[in-house]
């Protein structure tokens, strides 16, 4: 915990000493990271408003998104992180992916949604289903 308050501390000097908006905006990003880093979904929400707030084109940049998205999910937030997450422009990021999995699987209630099969003897992929898992886990 002394890390993380150091580590804030810091960073704070930083942003009140700024000299441009860009470098506060950059700061307040790594402030952002570092309470996402730690556990802290609604402090980094809060944060990115303010970036947002600041520099309306930040939504148009994956990062910030990647960010907000997962940072709504670990909130609890989890339509508004699949709306982030899902966009296309977030598909090549595999971490990105792991935050669509969680937000799908809390905002489920924690169940795994189960598609059923295309055939009632089989699998879609025409193999006798054997397995419990969808097929998109078996195949």
């Amino acid at each position: 915990m002394k890390k993380l308050l150091d580590n804030k501390r810091e960073i704070q000097e930083k942003i009140h000493a700024a000299r441009t908006p860009e470098e506060r905006t950059g700061l307040l990003m790594k402030m952002a990271r570092l309470y996402f880093s730690n556990n802290f979904g609604q402090e980094t929400l809060g944060l990115l408003g303010l970036v947002q707030k600041e520099n309306p084109d930040a939504e148009k940049n994956p990062d910030f998104i990647a960010l907000r998205g997962a940072a709504n999910a670990m909130a609890g937030y989890y339509k508004e992180a699949l709306q982030d997450l899902s966009l296309p422009s977030l598909q090549r990021y595999p971490e990105a992916q792991l935050w669509v999995g969680f937000a799908a699987a809390a905002s489920n209630n924690g169940a795994w949604p189960i598609r059923p099969s295309r055939k009632a003897t089989g699998c879609c992929c025409n193999t006798r289903r054997t397995s419990p898992f969808p097929h998109d886990l078996h195949g």
